[in-house]
């Protein structure tokens, strides 16, 4: 088996907008299990981007995100073996998220061609 500090990292994630069907067995949950031993692993419970699927009634989330660590663990994933967090309760995953898209705009806004007469426009815009 490989240390940690040599393995490669993967992050993987899954919305628990419900209970897990073969689909999900299947698609990531199979793989998962294999590459604990592999990899060093992270997955976590997106009950944030739940919320993107059932916003107008996000009654069930906690406990859906409960079902699926559950159906995790039932599966064969083992919190020795790799790690297993709530996206919400990380709270530099929502900062990451501010900062990634922040940088995503940018780099969207540099590409417009209307960019140049704005920057002209206004004397503290950044020039590129």
């Amino acid at each position: 088996m490989m240390s940690s500090q040599t393995k490669k990292r993967v992050l993987s994630g899954m919305r628990s907008t419900g209970k897990l069907h073969l689909g999900n067995f299947v698609g990531a949950l199979d793989n998962w299990v294999r590459m604990q031993d592999q990899y060093e692993c992270f997955f976590f419970i997106a009950d944030w981007h739940a919320l993107t699927t059932d916003y107008a009634d996000t009654s069930q989330v906690k406990q859906n995100s409960i079902e699926v660590l559950l159906d995790w663990l039932a599966a064969g994933l083992d919190p020795e073996r790799c790690t297993m967090f709530i996206q919400s309760h990380v709270p530099q995953h929502a900062e990451l998220h501010l900062l990634f898209s922040i940088r995503a705009w940018w780099t969207f806004d540099i590409r417009q061609p209307a960019r140049e007469f704005r920057c002209r426009a206004r004397p503290r815009c950044i020039p590129l």
